[in-house]
């Protein structure tokens, strides 16, 4: 990570009952994490000190769905302003995720060059 994180990513299509989807983020100062449940996300958070994580209430009108292809697509054919992602990092993250394929389909390590446009 650019601030000199670490990130550990794990991908399998075989481990039994693992959630589908899973993600944590653990900082100095609280933990926040994303999860599917029965095929629905839920959010919790928890701040240094705290016994437990606790839910993080979403209003409905804040709940997004996935439209990535249809923005990208409405964006080129000019019906849609880019809101999002610049060029620059959606080429950065195209490149993240052929990384993460070619890992997965090779079981090696895949080292990212620096990116430059």
């Amino acid at each position: 990570m650019e601030q000199g994180g670490q990130m550990r990513m794990t991908i399998s299509t075989v481990l039994g009952l693992a959630p589908a989807t899973e993600v944590s983020v653990y900082g100095t100062e609280g933990t926040i994490k994303l999860a599917e449940v029965d095929g629905t996300f839920g959010l919790w958070s928890g701040q240094r000190g705290d016994k437990t994580l606790r839910t993080v209430e979403t209003k409905p009108e804040k709940v997004g769905g996935w439209r990535v292809e249809e923005e990208f697509i409405n964006a080129i054919r000019g019906k849609e302003a880019v809101t999002h992602t610049d060029l620059v990092t959606a080429v950065k993250y195209m490149e993240w995720s052929d990384a993460v394929c070619e890992s997965v389909r090779t079981g090696a390590t895949v080292h990212l060059p620096n990116f430059q446009l």
